[in-house]
């Protein structure tokens, strides 16, 4: 029975580890480009690039799904294991949304510093030709937005791995409480904001 215990909780830690590894990836090479390129030419490296970072947010997606079944499967074993081998596995959970919030704000700066980075090239190509600044603009407001989907990725799996925590630790379903659903909506999507 120990055995079994210790390959659940083995299981639990190799599933957080999993899920770490999934959303600690970044995005590939920053999007970029230089103000001396041609309209056609930017536009197809945007199309490769902005195709490639669609590819990888499906990956993460289905990459989550998979890790939120098993995460749950873990921990519902874990559970049934007993209290010492939910402890060890709801530690290691604490630890795992711990370098989430970490995730999230480093992130969250990432995201705000490449499209400073962004719009000061904008604001270069404009400069020798506003057609192709008109056109590489919305190249770059479509990598914005998908790197904001990225993002949100990261934070709505923080919020499962809270919900996962506050399902097996009573103590953890804290948090602030809305009496009116106005405030709880612009909370959440305050929350969710890049």
């Amino acid at each position: 029975m120990a055995g079994s215990a210790g390959y659940n909780s083995f299981m639990a830690t190799g599933d957080l580890t999993s899920a770490r590894n999934l959303f600690s990836v970044p995005h590939g090479k920053p999007f970029a480009f230089e103000p001396d390129w041609a309209g056609r030419e930017f536009q197809e490296a945007a199309k490769r690039y902005i195709s490639q970072f669609s590819e990888q947010i499906k990956h993460r997606k289905i990459g989550a799904i998979e890790q939120k079944r098993a995460l749950n499967i873990s921990f519902q074993h874990l559970s049934e294991k007993g209290a010492k081998s939910l402890a060890q596995g709801l530690m290691q959970l604490a630890e795992t949304i711990a370098q989430f919030e970490i995730l999230i704000e480093q992130g969250k700066a990432s995201l705000l510093q490449q499209q400073a980075e962004l719009d000061a090239a904008l604001a270069s190509v404009a400069s020798v030709s506003a057609s192709d600044a008109k056109l590489a603009r919305r190249s770059v407001n479509e990598f914005i937005e998908l790197g904001g989907v990225f993002h949100n990725e990261t934070v709505e799996f923080y919020y499962f791995l809270l919900a996962l925590q506050s399902e097996y630790t009573p103590d953890a379903r804290g948090g602030p409480s809305f009496d009116d659903p106005g405030m709880l909506g612009a909370y959440l999507r305050d929350q969710l904001k890049v």
